[in-house]
Parts: C-alpha cells; sequence; structure tokens
C-alpha cells in the first residue's frame, strides 16, 4: 500500500490539504455574520452551516479549523452548503469546501454519510467551473484509493487474504478466504471496491449460496474455487456476470445432477471441477452447456463408464481426471470420440479385463495414469497400440518385472512411474538400455 494511501486511512492526509494554500478574503455571505473565531457557540441550523462554510476561506487558521471540524460535525446537513460553497467564485471556498466533502466520503464508522458525500462530489465532476469540475475529479480519485485500502484493511480483519500482482495495466488481486473467514456472506460486499479481482478461493470459507450475489461484479475474475463451503449450487446463476471466468471448482460441494444445470450461464468455462460431488452418469448430460471445455475432473464421483457417452457433448476436453470412481469396464472406448483427449487418469480404478480391452482404442492419448489399479503383466499388450502415448503411470499396480520388459514394444515412451513396484536392479538397468529416451521413476 503506498504512502498516500496509508495517510489518507489514518484520516491526516485530508486535514493537511486543507490547511495548505493561498488565502484570500471571506466573501460577505452573511449580511452580520457573528465571527467564528470569538469562540462563541454559532449552532448547527442552516444559517450557522452557512456562516461555517464562509469561514473556511478565513485568513485565520484557527477559523478555518474550527469551521472544517464544525462541519464534519454537522454530517450529512453540512452536505447541501459544502455544495454550493463549491459552486462559489472564490477559489479558495471551492477548493476547501470539496475537501470537507471528500472527507466526509472517507468516513470509516457512517456509511451514510460516505455515500452521501461521494454522490455530491461525482455530481460535481460535471460542474460547467473547471475548478470545481477539476478538484471534485481528484478527491473522487482519491476516495478510491481510500477504498481500496479501506476493503483490503477489513478483509485482512475479517481473516481474508488480498495479494497484488502484476505490474501496470496488467496489475490483478488475488483473494483467498478459509475457515478463518469471520465476514460471512455480507462481508464479500468489500470486494467490489478492491479493484480487478482475477482470481478467488473460498475454499473451506463459511459462506453459503448468498455469497455469489457479491461476486457477480467481479467481472476480471478468472479463477473461482468454491469447495467445501456452505453452497450448493443454487447461486450459480450469479456468475452468468462473469464473462471472464474461465475456471470453476466445486469439490466437496453438496450439489447433485439437477444443479449442473445453472452451467448454462458459464458456457465459456475451459476447466471444471466436480470432484468429491454427488454426481452421476445423468449429471453429464448438462455438460453440453460447455463447448469449450478442455479439463474436467471427476473424482471420486458416482459416474460410470456408461456415462461417458455423454462427453462426445464437450469435444474440445483435453484432461480428464477419473481417480477412484466406477469406470470400470465397458464404456470407457466412448473417448475414443474426444479427437483433443491427450490426458486421462484412472488412478485407484477397478479396471475389468474389458476395461483396459476398450483402452487401446483411445489412441490419441499422450498420458495415461493406471497407478493404484489391478492392471496386471498379461494385460499391457493392450496399451500397445497407443503409439502417441509418452507418460505411463504403473505405480502401485500389480506389474512385476516380466511386464515392465514388455515395454519395449512402446518405444516412444518418454517416462514411465513405477513407485511401489519391486523393480529389480537388473531390470531398471535392461529398461535403461532398451528405451534409453525413457526414463523410470523408482
Amino acid at each position: 500500500m503506498s504512502q498516500l494511501l496509508q495517510r489518507m486511512i489514518a484520516g491526516s492526509f485530508l486535514l493537511g490539504i486543507m490547511t495548505a494554500g493561498f488565502v484570500q478574503a471571506v466573501p460577505p455571505v452573511l449580511d452580520r455574520p457573528q465571527n467564528p473565531a470569538e469562540g462563541s457557540s454559532v449552532g448547527s441550523g442552516p444559517m450557522a452551516l452557512l456562516q461555517w462554510a464562509t469561514a473556511l476561506s478565513s485568513q485565520q487558521f484557527a477559523v478555518r479549523q474550527r469551521a472544517t471540524r464544525q462541519l464534519l460535525q454537522a454530517k450529512q446537513a453540512a452536505i447541501p452548503v459544502l455544495k454550493d460553497a463549491a459552486y462559489s467564485q472564490h477559489s479558495e471556498t471551492i477548493w476547501r469546501a470539496i475537501t470537507v466533502l471528500e472527507q466526509m466520503a472517507c468516513d470509516v464508522h457512517d456509511v451514510q454519510l460516505r455515500m452521501a458525500a461521494l454522490e455530491a462530489l461525482k455530481q460535481m465532476e460535471n460542474a460547467t467551473d473547471p475548478r470545481t469540475r477539476r478538484r471534485s475529479a481528484t478527491a473522487v480519485k482519491h476516495h478510491s484509493l481510500w477504498r481500496q485500502g479501506h476493503a483490503r484493511l477489513m478483509i485482512s480483519r475479517w481473516g481474508g487474504k488480498v495479494q497484488s500482482y502484476g505490474s501496470g495495466n496488467k496489475q490483478a488481486l488475488r483473494v483467498r478466504l478459509d475457515k478463518t473467514w469471520k465476514g460471512g456472506d455480507d462481508g464479500l460486499t468489500e470486494l467490489l471496491f478492491l479493484g480487478p479481482v482475477n482470481w478467488m478461493s473460498m475454499e473451506t470459507a463459511p459462506v453459503t449460496d448468498d455469497a455469489l450475489q457479491h461476486i457477480q461484479s467481479l467481472i476480471a475474475l478468472e479463477r473461482l474455487y468454491l469447495g467445501q463451503t456452505r453452497i450448493t449450487g443454487k447461486g450459480l446463476p450469479y456468475l452468468k456476470s462473469l464473462k471472464n471466468l474461465r475456471h470453476l471448482s466445486l469439490r466437496y460441494l453438496d450439489i447433485h445432477d439437477q444443479t449442473l444445470r445453472h452451467l448454462v450461464h458459464v458456457p465459456q468455462l475451459d476447466s471444471l471441477g466436480l470432484d468429491d460431488t454427488a454426481l452421476t452418469d445423468q449429471g453429464l448430460v448438462h455438460l453440453r452447456h460447455l463447448p469449450q471445455l478442455r479439463q474436467l475432473w471427476l473424482d471420486r464421483t458416482k459416474i460410470t463408464a456408461a456415462g461417458l457417452v455423454h462427453l462426445r457433448s464437450v469435444p474440445a476436453l483435453n484432461r480428464l481426471n477419473l481417480v477412484n470412481t466406477q469406470v470400470v469396464g465397458k464404456g470407457l472406448a466412448e473417448l475414443r470420440h474426444l479427437p483433443d483427449l491427450k490426458y486421462l487418469t484412472l488412478k485407484g480404478v477397478a479396471l475389468t479385463d474389458e476395461g483396459i480391452r476398450e483402452l487401446s482404442q483411445i489412441r490419441q492419448l499422450e498420458t495415461l495414469g493406471l497407478d493404484a489399479t489391478p492392471i496386471q503383466d498379461r494385460q499391457l499388450p493392450h496399451l500397445f497400440p497407443l503409439q502417441n502415448l509418452q507418460t505411463l503411470w504403473l505405480s502401485h499396480s500389480k506389474i512385476t518385472d516380466k511386464g515392465l520388459r514388455q515395454l519395449e514394444q512402446m518405444k516412444q515412451l518418454k517416462r514411465v512411474y513405477v513407485q511401489g513396484l519391486d523393480v529389480s536392479a537388473e531390470t531398471a538397468d535392461w529398461f535403461k538400455k532398451t528405451l534409453p529416451e525413457c526414463r523410470l521413476y523408482r
């Protein structure tokens, strides 16, 4: 945070401004004004406020300071006379009146005063007098900086984290809320004042679907993580205004098949996390609303191989995660209809003989994860037709030295992972000599 912004938040910046500059004579606004310097009580009625506004141009520093304090104490009642003073013919009156409004617009405790003063400043940005117009525009900019700093401060107090990254016109923010968040749903209104937020995680935060109505104004948002919250998916329609959103994670949420019909509001998504949800084969039907989807996480859902036919509606799919699912047998071959599918992991899936045979038809694959599956030596030949395969995971499977030696048929391999297997030194040496372009990770 800049030194300027820190001083504004502290409240000292604006007061310092008010005591500087060229001093002109006080215009005779009242017929017989009471002199504020005499120290008597002037009151807070319209005439008194007008007199305090006039006193802002006093040549006496103490009078100006007292006038400032009185006008600030009058709060919203002083705004009309300050606006009138800002249209004065006297530069000092204009400058100091707007400065008082600027300080009101940065009031930490009175939201209504803050909004009323800011509205007055914005109206004066259209003034015909260039002095009023320029000073008001500057005040609005100062308020924006102050409001950003105040939003950061409140989010931090409630347990959130805001990080800046990038530079110049490409500078953006990352916001992270977790289980320590104390701002609830309503605290997310502060996000509107931060500036461009393009990455946000609320994973584990105690928020509900109502929180998403405050997210809808973050039009720069590209990545949003909602996992392990109290969100049920009813608030997903709020995301339709996020035209730049590319990644959405809904993992561990209490969402079901019909919830995914709301994805129609975010057709531009290119990656979606549905891992650890109650999704079934029927829910995959709604993915047809995501024609640009390239990455999909379905780990530990209730889908089966029979549901994979619905993925034909997302032909751009490039990466598919099916860890610990029931995609065990017939139906896996449906993935051959996804021409851009390069990455497939079936880690932990209890693949049947039929399922492993069908893998041979997905010939566009470049990475295949079969770690922690029951694949055996005798089934490895079913992988030989995968001539584009470069990375193969076999860790914690039932493959032995004998099976590894069969991989000499796949000379295009670059990486084979065998952690947890009892690979002998002899086989490791043989592998290095036979497949010199391939690295064995033990």
